[in-house]
């Protein structure tokens, strides 16, 4: 339980996590209705060896996927095969022709428009996973995911000064700023002097990387 938690959207359509130690009324100040939903909290560097417990692995995998689906985490087209694969073994068992024919993989939704050259590519590496066991199949997908460069990225939509549309990113490095699925910055967490959220503006304050340069500051709305 320490890895999920439950999360909720505030009257400003912001997403907040439940704090357990605090009553839930004392947290919802506006009218129902509520919607909350369980999600990862804390994910981990090193899941094949801190998710040991056969259930945990699996709701990390489900939203792995959710994640991937929702593009709030991105791969090439080739590793996005692999992990689908993945979970592909771990729902149907080996590749067996009597059984999965064209258009078996249908029933699985991994990306918004699924194109069918995935799905090809998709069913060429499922034949190779003969004789995986689900257990062995999400460790490897877990393997796998926790390279990608959003893995455990909390994003939140924001805008700049100049008003373009960008994500931030808290990672335990630091905080990142991304466009679209591009990486454009990130603020690392020993450079931060000053973090402010006042009136919807976010402003951190970075020392700079050249020593004699004035501090930087950025704002998002």
């Amino acid at each position: 339980s320490k890895f999920f938690g439950l999360l909720f959207t505030d009257e400003y359509n912001f997403p907040l996590w439940l704090d357990h130690d605090k009553k839930i009324r004392s947290q919802l100040k506006w009218e129902p209705p509520y919607k909350f939903e369980f999600r990862v909290k804390y994910y981990v560097s090193e899941p094949g060896g801190m998710l040991t417990e056969e259930l945990t692995r699996y709701q990390f995998v489900l939203q792995l996927k959710q994640d991937m689906f929702h593009q709030r985490l991105s791969c090439t087209f080739r590793t996005l095969a692999l992990l689908a694969s993945f979970i592909v073994q771990s729902e149907l068992g080996d590749y067996d022709p009597k059984i999965h024919k064209v258009g078996y993989l249908r029933e699985f939704k991994f990306v918004p428009n699924q194109p069918s050259d995935l799905e090809s590519e998709i069913k060429e590496l499922h034949v190779m996973h003969c004789g995986l066991t689900p257990e062995d199949v999400e460790l490897k997908y877990l393997e796998k995911a926790k390279w990608l460069t959003a893995y455990g990225v909390d994003m939140r939509s924001v805008k700049d000064c100049h008003g373009l549309q960008l994500k931030l990113g808290i990672a335990p490095s630091g905080i990142q700023v991304y466009q679209g699925g591009s990486l454009l910055n990130t603020f690392d967490w020993p450079r931060i002097t000053k973090l402010k959220f006042h009136q919807k503006k976010f402003l951190i304050k970075v020392q700079p990387k050249e020593p004699g340069s004035r501090e930087q500051e950025h704002s998002f709305i």
